[in-house]
Formats: structure tokens, sequence, C-alpha cells
């Protein structure tokens, strides 16, 4: 009976009443929940996981810390929804506040199950379960992840004392000591006997109390590029699992994308290649090929486009698989390709048939993540990824950093798709740079240019303000450069230097008379201070008038 799973039912009175549950669960669980569990959370997604779990090993491989010290442990639990315990359960939701009302519905919910046993295709016996959540019904992926709180607050208790350490991407990153995803788990700690000792300890404890049982033979370790292999054999002992991970796949993705990309995604083309050889042995009209390449075809790569960025050999090979089975009447057919495939994939309004081009798909799909960053700030994949690669900045500005994972830089190269359709205010304008952004989102910026600058290079603007844009703002200058450090008596001297400057341009059309550059920061800085020593004399002398004059001086240039 091991390898067997019971699958129940639900009529529809009762899928009304857990629905009904359902949507009022629902709006408590973003508070409830811990925000290392993505599943079934509003605002959460699968690719917050995968993508913080890619900076993970990619941490395992390149930081010089995680890759010497840490380990990565990816469990599975074996018929996770089938060995809940009702008592266990319960418990943990009286513990969590709820009412005793919602808790004696929810206990009517999941007790109301029962079994027959199909022989020879007649049900025979009834079988009234004592524990277990029922996998069509609506209500039990929510009871579940309220179940692995427990495990969580164990975890969150452990790594606050000490007993096990969370890792750290960069160092101000928040702490991961676990990321799930329902019965996914991974667990990262310290490449430590002790730690790893302490962590199995937790998840056997989790397990003995909710009924929860450790799949070993679907548990693998992932370790740092730098442990030794002593301390691996130690660790493998600790934790009772034996398979090293590290080319396997996390929810449904590999775990380890460096190297050859398109080594690591051809199981796409596998996964294509099998569907597309399962429909040409049918005989098929244009209307149902178009119907599977749309549904299916374009859909089975979407979920690894949503995370990271397909070589172009990759998106041609699809492309040409999914093209050859459109033009062929014949299984193994190649057919002959009338119509270029990118004019097919125009818009039914423009002529084609509305599929999908794969390239620009991928990029809207990460432009997504991209928004999501920007959109939901205090998210954890937002917090890791801003103290990694964008501390004092935003992803729409930062340079590329050294040595990205490969999800970081798949989110990069949709940047400038999402650029096109960003607005945004300009507030003091202290972040806003006159002459290179791009007020019309589909033109380039046009820089200040003199009618005659290629015959005078010093009349471009650069010549002229060879500071940044905030620097030569005035308005900063005048009333927030102290915020940056600068001290009062430069600042003051910035109206005087603009008097002289004017009045030395004025010397030179009007009278033809060349000052110095010298002289006229001279004269500046002798009227700044004397308009600094008439505002102390007027304190501390009412009534009395001083007039003073400004002189050149042998004393050092205004810095």
């Amino acid at each position: 009976m091991k390898e067997f799973r019971p699958i129940s039912l639900c009529n529809v009175s009762y899928k009304i009443i857990s629905k009904i549950l359902c949507t009022r669960l629902k709006r408590f669980l973003p508070k409830l929940i811990s925000e290392t569990q993505s599943a079934f959370v509003a605002r959460r997604l699968i690719t917050d996981n995968i993508l913080i779990a890619q900076e993970a090993f990619h941490a395992l491989r390149t930081n010089p810390i995680c890759k010497a010290k840490f380990v990565a442990i990816k469990t599975d639990m074996s018929k996770a929804y089938d060995r809940v315990e009702w008592t266990f359960l319960i418990g943990l939701m009286r513990k969590l506040g709820f009412d005793e009302k919602w808790i004696s519905w929810i206990t009517a919910c999941i007790s109301s199950v029962s079994y027959q046993v199909l022989i020879n295709g007649e049900a025979k016996g009834h079988i009234n379960p004592s524990r277990g959540l029922r996998q069509g019904d609506p209500l039990s992926p929510f009871l579940f992840i309220i179940l692995t709180e427990a495990l969580v607050a164990q975890l969150r208790g452990a790594e606050a004392e000490g007993r096990i350490t969370g890792l750290k991407i960069a160092r101000n990153c928040p702490s991961i000591s676990h990321l799930l995803f329902a019965d996914d788990s991974l667990f990262f700690c310290k490449a430590d006997v002790l730690q790893c000792a302490e962590l199995i300890r937790i998840i056997k404890c989790y397990g003995k109390a909710s009924g929860q049982e450790l799949n070993v033979s679907k548990s693998s370790v992932f370790f740092g590029s730098k442990v030794p292999p002593d301390t691996r054999r130690s660790l493998k002992l600790a934790l009772g699992i034996s398979k090293e991970g590290g080319m396997g796949m996390y929810l449904g993705l590999p775990e380890k994308i460096c190297g050859s990309k398109k080594q690591a995604f051809a199981f796409i083309l596998d996964r294509l290649s099998k569907r597309i050889n399962s429909w040409s042995s049918k005989l098929l009209s244009n209307g149902g090929k178009e119907v599977l390449i749309k549904s299916v075809a374009q859909a089975l790569p979407t979920y690894v486009m949503s995370c990271f960025l397909l070589p172009q050999d990759i998106i041609k090979k699809i492309q040409g698989a999914i093209a050859k089975f459109w033009w062929s009447s014949k299984q193994n057919g190649r057919g002959l390709h009338w119509v270029a495939w990118d004019k097919i994939c125009l818009p039914f309004e423009k002529g084609g048939l509305g599929f999908r081009d794969l390239t620009n798909f991928n990029l809207a799909l990460l432009a997504k993540q991209l928004w999501r960053l920007i959109h939901y700030p205090s998210s954890l994949l937002a917090r890791i990824l801003k103290e990694r690669y964008y501390r004092h900045t935003n992803p729409l500005v930062v340079g590329k950093p050294n040595s990205p994972s490969f999800g970081w830089s798949s989110i990069l190269a949709s940047r400038d798709l999402l650029k096109t359709g960003l607005r945004k205010t300009i507030g003091s304008g202290a972040n806003t740079f006159v002459w290179s952004e791009a007020w019309i989102p589909t033109c380039p910026p046009r820089p200040p240019r003199s009618r005659n600058s290629y015959q005078d290079p010093n009349l471009l603007s650069p010549g002229i303000f060879p500071c940044t844009v905030l620097n030569s703002n005035f308005d900063y200058l005048l009333w927030r450069a102290q915020e940056t450090g600068i001290a009062e008596k430069i600042t003051m001297s910035f109206p005087w230097i603009l008097w002289y400057l004017w009045k030395a341009r004025n010397e030179k059309v009007f009278k033809n008379r060349e000052i110095l550059p010298t002289n006229t920061l001279q004269l500046a800085k002798a009227e700044a201070e004397i308009w600094s020593v008439a505002q102390l004399v007027e304190k501390t002398m009412s009534g009395t008038i001083v007039q003073l004059s400004p002189v050149l001086s042998d004393g050092p240039d205004l810095a």
C-alpha cells in the first residue's frame, strides 16, 4: 500500500462551503504565514523562491565565505498531505489564535471524508481516516502551509539561539535558513556536524508531531564548492542523506545554472519534442494545430522564461520545431514553409496568426520580475537582491556587478523594455537628470549642443559643466548642499561667483577687456567675506553702517 494514494472527490455542496472558508482565510495569510513560504499566499510567487535559491546556489559556488562554510539541504516529505495529523493541526490553529467556532468548521471539513477501495472495478468497504488532507479540497493547501509554520517557528528559534546559522548572500542581506513552497523545502546552515545534526533533529521533531516523514531517497545535499571531502562525508552521515545535489532540479528548474546555458535548458527541447512527436501521428487540421501550439507548445517554456533569459539558440530550435510541426503533414516530415515565421507571429489584424515571438515574450516575463522588485520593495526577494546588487540605488539604473548570478543577469536584460513603459514623478528633482532623461520614451535624449560645437569644443555642455547635473543644480547647491558635507562658507560664495562671472562677461562683450578667472574668483571670495563681516557687524553694532569694497589679494584661490 506504500505506492498507493487516496483520491478524494468533493461534491458541489462541500466545495461551496470550502470555497467560502478559503475566501475568508486568504485575507489573513500574508500576515500569518512566514515570508519564506511562497505557496498559496497573495503577492508571492513560486518564482520568488526560485530566484532566491539561485542566488544562494550561486553564492555557494562563488562567494568566498559561503563556498567554504555553508551547505544547502533539499528535502522531500513523503505523502505530505496524507500524513497530516488532525490533532496537531487543530492545536496549532488554536495556538495561532483562531476562534473556536472557526476551528470547529475546519474540523468538520477535514473529518467528513470517507474512502472506499476499488477491487476489480467494484467499490468495497468503508474507511474513515483519522488523519490526512484531501487532495481535491480547495481548503487543503491553506491548511498545509499553516501546518508548516510549526517548522518555521522551530527554525527561527534555533537561528536566534545560534544553534543554526542562516546563509547570508551579502553582508547586510537577510539571513536565509529555509525556503518553503508547500511540501518542497530547502534548508541552509553552516557546514558543521553539530548544525546539520540540529537541523535534522528539528525536522524529525516536527515530523513526529505533525505526522510528516522525511523521504531520504528524494533528498539531497548541496555543498559549497570549497567544503573539504572529509567534511562532506561527515555531514552526509550526520544528515542521513547520501545523495549529493547540484545537478538536480528545484521546483522544476535546474539547481546549477553555470557554464553552458544550452546544456542547462536542453530539457525544454526534449519535453517539446516528445509532445510534438505524439501529435504528429494524429491527423490534425490547421485549427487543431493552432490550438496545440498556442496552448501547449508555446506555453511549455513559459515557466522557465519567467525566471531566466533563454539562449537564442534554444529559442530558435523551439520555434523551428514548432514551425516544422505547423507546416508538416506527416510524422517527422518537414513540409514546405510558405511564410516566414516572424510574419506568422504577427497579430491577426496585421495578417499573422497571433503566435508568440518567444524572444519578446521572454523579455516581457522578465520585465514583470523587475517590476515586482520595484513595486514590492519589502518582499524577501527584493531585499536580498537590493543588498546584493543595488544597495544605494535602484534596479533601473544600477550597473552590471562582478560575478552576477544568471537570474540577475536575465532580469537586467529586460530593463530597457520596462523603461519604455515607465513614468516617474519629478518630486524635488534631485534624482532627475534634465539633459539625459528620456522625456519622450520612444525617443533618445537630446543633450544640449551649440550650433558651433564642432568648431569650438569648449562650447559643449560637458565642457562648461564638468560636474554632474545634481551638483550643478543651483537649488541643490544653495539649499541642500550642507546635507552632503559642503561647508557653509563655500556655498555662501556662489552668488558672488555668479555676479562676477556676469560682470567679466559684460567686460569682454562690451569693452573687449578680459579678466583672468583667478581674479574673478578672488573678487568673489573677497565680496563674500565682506558680506559675512557686514552681517556680523550688523548683529553686534546696531545702527552703525560699514561700507567696504573688495580688493585683489595674493591669497589662495577659492576652493
